[in-house]
């Protein structure tokens, strides 16, 4: 798989759809955790970026 090819693409699109999913099945998230959430999706972000 190439840098930027389609699949890679797909893969973070399907990725990210799946965090998303995971995070909408719960909702009652403290300040805390949503700050560790917000830390952990930026590095991860980070990562996919690369």
């Amino acid at each position: 798989m190439s840098f930027g090819s389609p699949e890679r693409r797909r893969a973070k699109e399907e990725l990210k759809r799946k965090y998303l999913e995971e995070f909408q099945n719960k909702s009652d998230y403290t300040k805390d955790e949503l700050k560790e959430i917000n830390k952990l999706v930026k590095l991860i972000n980070s990562r996919l970026a690369q």
